[in-house]
């Protein structure tokens, strides 16, 4: 949500728009590493939201459910921030959040982990 606020008071920057930036592609801004980054983001954030939703006593179907949503709107506030800076809002970075969030969905969140370094 920080990442928001600041693209909204940053000035200089272009009008609200959308970019495709094609994921790994050769041209794509450092690497697709972005979009790596979202995932991981996301995921965490999923996790981290969901274990605080069964810390004060939700039960674990809805705990996951709010997590995954809070993590979710989160990554769609980010990219609304994006779309007003010169990179825009690009959907390969949403859908990266969304394929975190299916990892938690599918249940392989327990075999695959991810960490920030």
């Amino acid at each position: 949500m920080e990442s928001a606020w600041n693209s909204f008071h940053d000035n200089g920057t272009p009008g609200f728009h959308f970019t495709q930036d094609g994921y790994f592609g050769r041209g794509t801004y450092a690497g697709g590493a972005d979009k790596a980054s979202h995932f991981v983001d996301s995921h965490i954030a999923a996790r981290a939201m969901t274990t605080f939703y069964g810390l004060i006593g939700m039960s674990p179907s809805a705990s996951r459910l709010l997590g995954r949503g809070v993590a979710t709107l989160a990554s769609i506030v980010t990219e609304i921030g994006d779309g007003t800076t010169k990179f825009g809002f690009s959907w390969e970075d949403a859908l990266g959040a969304g394929a975190a969030l299916g990892l938690g969905a599918s249940g392989w969140d327990d075999t695959i982990g991810f960490r920030l370094g």
